[in-house]
């Protein structure tokens, strides 16, 4: 539906599904993001989960589903691009101007945001109170300082942090306040495969005893089921 690039970065979106769609997700990449792999890996993911959400919202009569991936900013490509802070206003801000042409009145809008995202996500939607639910994965942080400031309630806000996701060594406030501090739903995810009692024992994830952290969520299918049953307003769904 656009793009624009310049020294202020970079703005591409994609409306996959019913331009009339019920349902709208739209999805807010991590750092590391550049054109090139948002269009060979985050368009794919998006339309798959679109398809996933279309097919669960026909067999519940919940209508149509629309999936929009998102690049509205230019995101850093590394920790060390700081200030962070700034990054993540700026792509807020971005994103504001993104959404603006799209017609949401009157559809259940659901935001989603993977790690760095995820604080762009939350600053967007303190700027424009557009989105029904808020769903931050991997995140870093919100964005914002509290769940009053995100605009939503409780209910509406969905965490998914897998017990091995390295993001867990960010410390609070780094992106804004970490969602997990905050009341929210959790997400259901995959049940990990590593040394369960090392990690419950000594409290500390688990790549850093067996190397294999997970920060990846769209190749988690019980996460992206879940993923496509917030989409469609039926977040306690449980025949997936």
């Amino acid at each position: 539906f656009g793009s624009r690039s310049g020294s202020a970065g970079y703005r591409a979106g994609l409306w996959i599904g019913p331009h009339d769609a019920d349902h709208v997700l739209v999805m807010i990449p991590g750092m590391n993001t550049s054109t090139e792999s948002w269009l060979n890996s985050n368009v794919p993911d998006a339309a798959d989960l679109q398809h996933l959400a279309a097919t669960l919202a026909n067999s519940h009569g919940r209508g149509t589903v629309a999936v929009v991936p998102l690049l509205a900013d230019a995101p850093p490509q590394s920790a060390l691009d700081a200030p962070l802070g700034r990054f993540w206003r700026e792509g807020a801000e971005e994103t504001v101007l993104a959404l603006a042409p799209l017609d949401l009145a009157g559809r259940h809008v659901v935001g989603w945001g993977h790690s760095y995202g995820a604080a762009v996500l939350g600053a967007t939607s303190a700027l424009s109170g557009r989105f029904d639910d808020l769903v931050m994965v991997g995140a870093a942080g919100t964005g914002t300082e509290s769940l009053e400031a995100l605009g939503v309630g409780s209910d509406h806000l969905f965490v998914a942090t897998h017990w091995n996701d390295p993001i867990r060594l960010v410390p609070n406030n780094y992106h804004g306040v970490s969602p997990e501090t905050l009341p929210h739903i959790d997400v259901p995810t995959a049940p990990s495969t590593g040394f369960d009692g090392w990690k419950a024992l000594l409290s500390i994830p688990w790549f850093v005893i067996d190397g294999l952290p997970d920060h990846d969520y769209l190749d988690d299918e019980t996460a992206v089921r879940a993923f496509a049953a917030i989409t469609i307003g039926l977040p306690d769904l449980n025949d997936l």
